[in-house]
């Protein structure tokens, strides 16, 4: 089926290989710039996105680990004044000489809504608890647990909390390379959606079949060229 082009993408890298711009320009002629910084280690900074050449619509700022300089310990979101309007703090320990995420602190200042997850190995704890979030009260909201497959694969997520309707049950399964091939996710017991995954001789989807509650269902097929 044929279709008009209503949107392009304009991409520039630095001389890492890391994305610094990149511009959306739509078919009446407006475009919208976005922005990337990043520190020493070559971790992103900031993301700044433009509703026009200027104008600022929206951003991200982070902060990383003195130590564990791959590990954001302060991400904030900000609007068209710069205002923040969400914080997101991390705090982690080492762990047989790696680094763990312990702690978690959400705050969104618009709604005053706050939340501490306080984080487990759900291959080591007993109920393969891997998350328990706490309201600003103290009183738990959700439990989160994973279970893992030899590979240390997760095949399998379940969270619990007060809403019982709306607590997801997501299952994964793995193809014989180890690439991701199905998921299928629940919603209070009743199914959601879920997709099927094949990919060729080069680990590139061929083709994905999904489908959802609604009982819409869609199929993507992929071919591509390669040039040397």
């Amino acid at each position: 089926m044929d279709g008009e082009v209503i949107e392009r993408s304009a991409i520039r890298y630095n001389e890492h290989g890391k994305i610094v711009e990149e511009t959306r320009l739509f078919d009446d002629g407006d475009t919208s710039p976005t922005f990337y910084t990043y520190d020493g280690h070559h971790e992103l900074l900031e993301l700044r996105v433009e509703s026009s050449p200027g104008e600022i619509e929206h951003g991200d700022r982070y902060e990383y680990h003195p130590e564990f300089t791959d590990k954001v310990i302060l991400h904030e979101a900000y609007l068209t004044d710069k205002k923040v309007i969400k914080i997101v703090r991390h705090e982690y320990e080492r762990v047989d000489d790696k680094p763990f995420l312990a702690k978690s602190f959400s705050e969104n200042k618009e709604s005053g809504v706050s939340y501490r997850t306080e984080h487990f190995d759900a291959t080591k704890h007993e109920d393969n608890i891997s998350a328990v979030i706490y309201d600003s009260d103290n009183r738990v909201s959700d439990i989160i647990r994973e279970w893992y497959d030899e590979q240390g694969r997760m095949i399998r997520t379940d969270q619990k909390s007060r809403n019982p309707a709306s607590d997801p049950h997501i299952e994964y399964a793995f193809d014989e390379h180890g690439n991701l091939c199905k998921q299928v996710q629940y919603l209070g017991g009743n199914l959601y959606s879920s997709w099927e995954k094949k990919f060729n001789a080069n680990g590139l989807e061929e083709w994905v079949y999904g489908q959802n509650n609604t009982g819409f269902e869609y199929t993507d097929v992929f071919t591509y060229e390669f040039y040397e």
